[in-house]
């Protein structure tokens, strides 16, 4: 059973520093609904390395619970023993921080602060850390902001995975492709092999037709799955009741289809 993590910023506060915060940001989203969403979609999903669980959240504190503090953001991350946290802005200073009510920095003026929080033995993917941050002595508004809650939930670490390929059938002639390299793979060449005449849609443009095949040149994550969600429409012109669609899917020139059917449509 999953178990809410409580966060008690006051024992476990790592000291802050005050520095430019210049590693590369993820993707970063608007509104503490939205990131909510966005962190809890993909929980269950294992992060090759630490770094990979951090999001990056923006217009998530604002000045009297109206207008967003400009340039400001937060990053969050998880590894084996803590969350990690790092409140930034790019133009414009803070003098204090509170964490859930309590003040854990007060000052000079900076523009970043970091610390990061215990979390308790046993936790397990997708459990939740709800905190609050408060900023005050903010350059550019009131001063003062308001004490939004936020939701993160945690990632676990990929510990090593097989490779593997394979396919659900979702019904209405759509389906569902999923590969998981065992390694990192750089600049390979992917092709899907379809029957014929198949009308395939939900490939982007970038997918190059040769022949009967979609090809294009990717690069893959170790255990970080990768999927495809297709459309196929069978090319019924003959007299058969049954139609091949998808009969084979290759990396690197080598299929990975393995004792995978191909997949038929009936033909009216």
């Amino acid at each position: 059973m999953k178990k809410n993590q409580l966060l008690y910023v006051f024992a476990t506060l790592v000291i802050g520093v005050a520095l430019f915060f210049s590693c590369q940001k993820a993707e970063v989203v608007n509104g503490e609904q939205e990131l909510k969403l966005k962190s809890a979609s993909n929980c269950s999903v294992c992060v090759p390395n630490w770094m990979d669980s951090k999001a990056s959240y923006s217009g998530w504190i604002k000045f009297n619970s109206t207008n967003a503090v400009p340039s400001t953001f937060l990053d969050v991350w998880n590894d084996n023993a803590q969350v990690h946290y790092t409140v930034y802005r790019t133009s414009g200073t803070f003098t204090e921080v509170r964490v859930n009510g309590i003040m854990v920095i007060s000052g000079d003026a900076i523009s970043t602060y970091s610390w990061a929080v215990a979390l308790n033995p046993g936790w397990k993917a997708c459990d939740q850390i709800i905190t609050s941050i408060e900023l005050r002595g903010v350059s550019g508004g009131t001063g003062r902001t308001n004490n939004p809650s936020f939701t993160y939930y945690l990632r676990e670490k990929c510990v090593g995975c097989t490779e593997s390929f394979n396919y659900t059938d979702n019904g209405n002639k759509t389906y569902t492709f999923t590969y998981t390299p065992a390694e990192d793979l750089v600049d390979q060449p992917v092709a899907f092999t379809f029957a014929q005449g198949v009308v395939v849609t939900g490939l982007g443009e970038e997918w190059v037709t040769a022949g009967n095949t979609r090809q294009k040149t990717m690069s893959f994550t170790k255990c970080m799955p990768v999927v495809w969600t297709l459309s196929l429409q069978a090319n019924c012109s003959g007299n058969s009741s049954q139609s091949n669609v998808w009969t084979d899917f290759k990396v690197n020139n080598v299929s990975k289809k393995g004792e995978l059917s191909n997949i038929t449509q009936t033909c009216p």
